[in-house]
């Protein structure tokens, strides 16, 4: 049988030496848990990125796929919007105050004395539509009303975003039907890029 005068300082130092290196595991060997601050960035596109990683360094933002758009702005409505740089998103100017990027429309009409909202009422009633989402929003700078709908069957669908600024509502938006450049998917980036001249 072992002496104990051995065997005990064998079990202490063996003891100390797990108890040791579970602590150092603890302290050096795994990353520090960190709360980040609940700040954000705002990117170009519009969207906000916050914090994140053992750093709290933001996340990067969304890559800008409007980046290489063309721009349209009229001086004389006073306002700024990309769209695509392709032959079937063509840009035309459709009378006074009427613009189409392929099948997505911008116009700009006298707001006749209503509110945004009450604006958006009677068009949706004059056209007839079932309304399937609405979304009210107040900026800095600016409310507006978007709406999906639907009308007339099964494939007949739309989005419309009304704008008030100055007496004035900008209606833009798109109906189903002989897509020319894929509108269901560019309108919210192009809609995210309208924006008001100063």
């Amino acid at each position: 049988m072992l002496n104990l005068k051995i065997l005990v300082p064998i079990i202490a130092i063996t003891f100390i030496v797990i108890v040791g290196g579970f602590f150092a595991w603890q302290h050096f060997g795994t990353p520090k848990q960190v709360g980040c601050t609940e700040e954000a960035r705002i990117c170009p596109d519009g969207s906000a990125v916050g914090r994140t990683g053992p750093n709290c360094e933001f996340a990067a933002c969304p890559a800008d796929e409007t980046a290489t758009w063309q721009i349209y702005r009229n001086e004389k409505y006073g306002f700024e919007i990309k769209y695509p740089k392709s032959n079937q998103c063509k840009f035309s100017e459709n009378g006074e105050g009427s613009f189409s990027f392929g099948r997505i429309e911008l116009s700009i009409t006298d707001s006749k004395g209503l509110d945004l909202v009450d604006y958006a009422n009677s068009f949706i009633d004059n056209d007839n539509w079932i309304i399937e989402t609405r979304e009210n929003a107040i900026t800095a700078t600016s409310e507006s009303v978007k709406l999906t709908y639907r009308f007339g069957g099964t494939n007949r669908y739309g989005e419309v975003t009304f704008i008030k600024n100055n007496g004035d509502i900008y209606t833009i938006g798109y109906t189903a039907g002989g897509f020319t450049c894929d509108e269901p998917q560019i309108f919210p980036q192009m809609l995210s890029t309208f924006k008001f001249l100063e």
